[in-house]
């Protein structure tokens, strides 16, 4: 879910209208960069190419900028996106992402997402999330899901589900 609904709109050649595919555009404008509230303070999400294992995970993209770390939200607010060369200096960035991609030598390379992670919060853990929610739904397997061109409004289904009250999990939800 991340990766769709977060991940897609801070691919930058998407905000500037350069690749505008199925997967559509983005409401992360420029003018929202380090602006933008995007989720609580309690939020970090970063796109890591330096990943064990994951699919997203490469040395140097096809324009030789080395794999690094880059946060999109940083305690809740936009604070970068997925760039290029091209794209980084098209809005003031002082450097590519290091997102420069294609799926073979005879592919254009486009931005695209790496390793996208929503990073744990201090002292918690899946447990503790569940004790400190009043009233809540956990779902899990993910099997559907449907967004808009712009990425502001998405709906997702999963196969399982835990109602939350009062900290506790509680009845199953089949298809929620």
């Amino acid at each position: 879910q991340i990766h769709e609904s977060c991940g897609h709109p801070a691919e930058l050649d998407r905000v500037l209208g350069t690749e505008r595919n199925f997967a559509g555009a983005s409401f992360l404008v420029p003018d929202r960069l380090g602006q933008f509230q995007y989720g609580s303070p309690l939020v970090t999400l970063y796109a890591d190419a330096r990943e064990q294992a994951g699919v997203g995970t490469f040395g140097y993209d096809d324009e030789g900028v080395e794999a690094q770390r880059v946060d999109l939200v940083s305690q809740g607010r936009f604070s970068g996106y997925l760039s290029s060369r091209e794209s980084a200096s098209r809005v003031g960035l002082k450097r590519s992402s290091g997102s420069m991609r294609a799926s073979s030598y005879a592919q254009m390379p486009l931005v695209r997402m790496t390793n996208i992670s929503l990073e744990p919060g201090d002292g918690g853990d899946l447990e503790a999330l569940i004790a400190d929610t009043k009233n809540g739904i956990l779902m899990e397997t993910n099997k559907s899901w449907s967004i808009d061109d712009l990425r502001y409004n998405f709906q997702f289904g999963c196969e399982a589900a835990w109602e939350i009250k009062d900290g506790k999990k509680g009845r199953l939800l089949k298809n929620p």
